[in-house]
Order: C-alpha cells, then sequence, then structure tokens
C-alpha cells in the first residue's frame, strides 16, 4: 500500500479505501482531499471517537465531524493491519544485515521481556494523519512504540529510518505521515537501547509523551552507543 512519495498514493491504497469505506470513496485522493480541505488551523482532531463501522461514521448534517470519524476509522484500520504485536518472553533477531521491516511498526505494549536485534525498521507510514490546532496534520505510528507497563526491553543493533518527507495538505498546512523512530511513553521501565542507528527523521525518539505521561522515577531507560544521524528533535 505505501506509495512512492509522501501523501501519494498506490493502486493497493485506493482499494483500502473504497473497501473500507464501503465505496463512498473510490480513491485514497478523494478522501483526503476531502478531509484536509474541511479543516482549518484552529481544527482540533486529536482525539480518537473509535468508531466501530463506517456507517456509524455519520453525524447528522455535521459535515466536519463526520470526515474527522472516517478519518480516524481509516487510521485505525490501517494501524491494525501494519502493526506488529510483541508478546511477552519473545526475541525477534534478523538472520542477517539484510534483515528489514518496510512500512510497519511493532507496538510493544504492556508486556515483558522482548528484545528486537538485528533489524533495520523503516517508514511506519500513516497515510491518514489527523489535524492538530495550529499544528497541520500528524501522524500515528511508529516505528516502534514501547507503552503501557511494558518492563525488560531491549533493543540492539537495529536501524530505524525514514524515506518520506513533510509536504503540504490540499488547505496548504503541513502534511506528516511519520512520527517517532522510537517511542518510550507510560510507566515502562528497564529499557535498554543499544548500538541502534537512527537516521533521516525529525521527531526520533521520545521519552513521555507529555509532562504528566508517567513518571521518571519509574520508566527507568538506558540508551547506550547510539548514533543518531540527519535526525530533526527529540
Amino acid at each position: 500500500k505505501l506509495p512512492s512519495e509522501a501523501g501519494g498514493t498506490s493502486t493497493a491504497l485506493d482499494e483500502f479505501v473504497k473497501s473500507k469505506s464501503s465505496g463512498a470513496y473510490t480513491s485514497y485522493k478523494t478522501f483526503i482531499d476531502a478531509y484536509t480541505k474541511s479543516c482549518e488551523s484552529s481544527t482540533n482532531h486529536k482525539d480518537n471517537p473509535k468508531t466501530s463501522t463506517w456507517s456509524a461514521c455519520t453525524v447528522s448534517g455535521d459535515t466536519a465531524t463526520t470526515l474527522m470519524n472516517q478519518m480516524w476509522y481509516l487510521n485505525t484500520a490501517y494501524g491494525n493491519e501494519i502493526t506488529i504485536k510483541p508478546k511477552s518472553n519473545t526475541m525477534i533477531i534478523g538472520l542477517d544485515e539484510n534483515a528489514e521491516m518496510y512500512g510497519g511498526c511493532f507496538n510493544i505494549s504492556s508486556v515483558s521481556n522482548v528484545a528486537i536485534r538485528n533489524v533495520t525498521i523503516r517508514d511506519a507510514y500513516d497515510p491518514f494523519p489527523h489535524h492538530e490546532k495550529n499544528d497541520g496534520f500528524n501522524a500515528q505510528h511508529d516505528c516502534i512504540v514501547i507503552q503501557g507497563t511494558s518492563n525488560n526491553i531491549w533493543i540492539d543493533h537495529c536501524t530505524l529510518k525514514d524515506s518520506y518527507h513533510c509536504v503540504n495538505a490540499a488547505n496548504g498546512e503541513k502534511f506528516q505521515t511519520y512520527d517517532g523512530l522510537l517511542d518510550m511513553k507510560n510507566n515502562t521501565y528497564n529499557l535498554t537501547v543499544s548500538y541502534c542507528k537512527f537516521q533521516d527523521h525529525d521527531k526520533t525518539m521520545l521519552i513521555g509523551s507529555s509532562p504528566t505521561d508517567g513518571s521518571n522515577e519509574t520508566r527507568t531507560i538506558t540508551l547506550h552507543h547510539n548514533y543518531f544521524l540527519n535526525c530533526g528533535q527529540r
């Protein structure tokens, strides 16, 4: 489903939108243009309403809210297809230097004893970014997110990188199709990130999603011998 460039489309992505929308939209561009044009700089769609069916997305007489619900519905459906959720006591090891996950993401959530080693993870692409007030359109998916009460997690000798760049939406605001390379949130503890390479990305590594997210007394993290190349922030 990945397009050749940020904000673009592919035959598979068009089919995904058509199928998930029950034919209401025949292509990705048709939907995304409608959604982005409905947003103003003050529009805030940060919270996912978790609409369970496409038909439930419609709000009578409120096109903007309907489009928001539809965006989150498609975002969730897409995320479910690209996300790997390791269970406790799992080790994922790349067999050689060519081991790569392209276009997917690892969601390590409230589990223990998980290790990911010797894998290149790139382009956790989000074609359905949500609008945030005065901050354009922001993506959801990370190459790796560690959250909940996860503990004893080891990310070692991995390369995490991005091939896409920020573009502009139909309404002129930024349209970002990636989030973090490695985000660590909530009350996670005993996390180690070692000998990893973080490359060509803006929102590189987040530790705590807000000043009130978790505690740095609980959330114990070791960063050891990592290399940051052409990274923007975090």
